[in-house]
Order: C-alpha cells, then structure tokens, then sequence
C-alpha cells in the first residue's frame, strides 16, 4: 500500500522522481524500485519525506 501512495502522493505534489534521488541521497533506481515494489523504502526516509511534505505517517499508509 505504502508504494502506491509514495508515488500518488509525489505526483500530486508535482514532484519528480528525481527529486526524492536528492531528497533522500539516493539512486534513481532505488526510488524506482521502492516505487514499484522491488524493494521497501525505510522507515528513516519515510518519516524524512513525511516531514518535509507535511505528512502523517498514517496519511501515507491509508490515501
């Protein structure tokens, strides 16, 4: 669940997925594979992205 809405929520605030590659200090590909499932984006960078957007973590768990 959390893999879709880290993407619905990025789109909806017009951001790119390079974007969170330099939010996070991270690969392009790492975001892609968090994105798509191939692997789970940690709770450090989520509570990360949360904040700087203004987001629960509940938020991300249920749009």
């Amino acid at each position: 669940m959390i893999i879709k809405n880290l993407r619905y929520t990025r789109e909806n605030l017009g951001l790119k997925q390079k974007d969170l590659t330099v939010l996070f200090n991270v690969t392009y590909s790492t975001t892609f594979e968090w994105e798509t499932g191939k692997d789970t984006i940690p709770l450090k960078q989520l509570i990360k992205y949360a904040n700087k957007y203004n987001f629960s973590l509940d938020y991300l768990y249920l749009v």
